[in-house]
């Protein structure tokens, strides 16, 4: 039986606040703090269909809006950009590698857009509000080193967690 968009509508309102939550978990090491949001991100795209997924992204950054924050003030916008965008792209990149039957090259290719894609959108958003608008002194070479460099290795074990979850969970989902 297939899942109806009320189901992964309401998966995805729950994967939003999961996310969230696990924002919360936090360990301060520079201007963006190590949280478990990319393992929920990662998590998200890996259960949620591709659309749902990106959705419950762009939910999580309204959410983190509401809260009364102001995101765009704060050097980790850009992440919260960049989870929408990696949703997707795992999202589109599932539809044709299924998790259930990925080969070692393709869940390797999955890792890699996993760990990189919110870099690419996150670090440069950083950067510029670090450098350009709130003027804390630092080379770009200390802000890659503070914003991405520190963070490699505690993301490849929260992506691999995610993976295994994922590949235990995806079968659950799929029978409702």
């Amino acid at each position: 039986m297939k899942a109806s968009k009320v189901y992964w509508l309401v998966l995805s309102a729950l994967f939003a606040a999961l996310t969230i939550v696990l924002g919360y978990v936090s360990i301060p090491v520079g201007p963006v703090p190590i949280t478990l949001q990319t393992f929920a991100v990662v998590l998200t795209a890996l259960l949620l269909p591709h659309p749902f997924s990106s959705l419950a992204m762009s939910v999580h950054l309204l959410i983190k809006i509401f809260q009364g924050a102001n995101p765009l003030t704060t050097p980790s916008f850009g992440f919260l950009i960049g989870f929408i965008v990696t949703a997707l792209v795992i999202g589109l990149y599932l539809e044709s590698h299924p998790l259930e039957t990925l080969t070692a090259k393709e869940a390797l290719v999955l890792f890699l857009i996993a760990l990189f894609l919110p870099y690419t959108v996150g670090l440069p958003y950083m950067i510029v509000l670090l450098t350009n608008v709130l003027h804390v002194p630092g080379s770009i070479g200390l802000w890659i080193y503070k914003g991405m460099l520190i963070f490699l290795p505690f993301d490849c074990v929260k992506l691999a967690l995610a993976l295994i979850l994922a590949k235990r969970v995806k079968p659950l989902l799929k029978s409702k």
